[in-house]
C-alpha cells in the first residue's frame, strides 16, 4: 500500500478536470458516457452522483491517489452490470453496518494507465474477491483486496475502458432504435383488415340466408296450414253428403296461387331463379298430400 504519494492536478499530464474535481484523462472521457448509458436506462435522472475521483480519501486506502478510480453514489443492480460490462469489472456497492452515512460504489477503470494502486482490486475481482481488506489465510493470505468473496456477478466480458466506451454507444444506439411497429400477419396474401373484412359480409350474407330461410318457412307453413285446414273441412262436408275429396287438387290450386308470389319473393331477396324455382318446388312437396 505504501505512503501517501503527492496528488495530481488537473495540470499535471495526464490529468483534467472533470466537473471540478481532478480527473485522469481516462475517467474525464468515460464517465460522461457511463451517463449518457445510464440515462438511457432510467436509472439517473439528470447526472451521476460522484463521490470521488482522483483523491486521497483515508477511508480509500490509497486506491484513488493516482486516478482510474471512482466512487458514485449510484450502485442498484442496473448501474453494478453496465458498469462492469462497460470496463469498469472491479465495481461495488459499499453499503451496511461500516459505510452507514457513506454508502456508494467504488470501482477501477481496467486498462487504465493511472490506475496503479487500485490495480490489485481489479486482480481480486478476477479470482472472485470483493476487493476488500487483507487476507488472513488460504492462497491470499496477506494480500490486499482478498477480505471477502465478490457479491456480484462477473461481466460476461471483461473490456478495457476504451473498449467500454465503444460498447456503450453500440448499447446507446440500440436503446435508441424504436422497436418496429408489429407487420399485421396476412393469410394467402390478405391482410387481417382483408380478412375481418370478407369475414363481415360473410356473416351479413348468412344472415340473409337464415332470414330467407325462416321466410321460406313462414310461407310454407301458411300455404301447408291452409291446405290442411280447407281439406280437413271439404272431407267433413264430403263424408256427410258421401262423396270424395280431391286433396291433390286442392293442394295444386294452393300451389298455382302461391307460386308466383313466392317465386318473386326469392328474386327480390336477391336469389338467381334457379333458387326460386327450388323454393317453388319445395313448397309444391310441402303441399302435397300423403299417400
Amino acid at each position: 500500500m505504501g505512503g501517501a504519494p503527492s496528488l495530481p492536478t488537473p495540470s499535471t499530464a495526464g490529468y483534467t478536470s472533470f466537473r471540478g474535481r481532478t480527473a485522469c484523462v481516462c475517467l474525464a472521457e468515460w464517465l460522461p458516457v457511463l451517463e449518457r448509458l445510464l440515462l438511457a436506462h432510467g436509472v439517473i435522472k439528470q447526472s451521476l452522483d460522484v463521490v470521488q475521483l482522483t483523491g486521497g480519501a483515508p477511508a480509500s486506502g490509497g486506491t484513488h491517489t493516482q486516478g482510474g478510480a471512482f466512487d458514485i453514489r449510484q450502485r442498484d443492480a442496473v448501474t453494478v452490470r453496465v458498469v462492469r460490462e462497460m470496463g469498469a469489472p472491479a465495481f461495488w456497492p459499499r453499503t451496511g453496518p461500516a459505510w452507514v452515512g457513506n454508502e456508494h460504489a467504488h470501482g477501477v477503470l481496467l486498462g487504465c494507465p493511472h490506475n496503479a494502486p487500485a490495480r490489485y482490486q481489479l486482480e481480486a475481482q478476477r479470482r472472485g474477491y470483493d476487493g476488500l481488506g487483507q487476507a488472513k489465510t488460504g492462497p491470499y493470505a496477506g494480500m490486499w483486496g482478498y477480505g471477502g468473496r465478490d457479491p456480484q456477478p462477473g461481466p460476461a466480458t471483461y473490456r478495457t475502458w476504451s473498449q467500454g466506451i465503444a460498447w456503450a454507444e453500440t448499447e446507446l444506439a440500440h436503446l435508441a432504435t424504436p422497436a418496429p411497429t408489429p407487420v399485421a400477419p396476412t393469410t394467402e396474401g390478405l391482410s387481417m383488415a382483408d380478412i375481418n373484412t370478407l369475414t363481415a359480409q360473410l356473416d351479413a350474407l348468412t344472415a340473409a340466408v337464415k332470414g330467407l330461410r325462416s321466410e321460406e318457412s313462414g310461407r310454407y307453413q301458411v300455404a301447408t296450414g291452409r291446405h290442411a285446414w280447407l281439406a280437413g273441412a271439404l272431407n267433413n262436408i264430403a263424408g256427410r253428403v258421401g262423396v270424395d275429396v280431391d286433396e291433390q287438387a286442392i293442394a295444386d290450386g294452393i300451389l298455382t296461387g302461391l307460386a308466383p308470389t313466392v317465386r318473386q319473393a326469392v328474386i327480390d331477396a336477391g336469389q338467381p331463379e334457379a333458387v326460386a324455382d327450388a323454393v317453388v318446388a319445395k313448397l309444391g312437396a310441402a303441399l302435397t298430400p300423403p299417400a
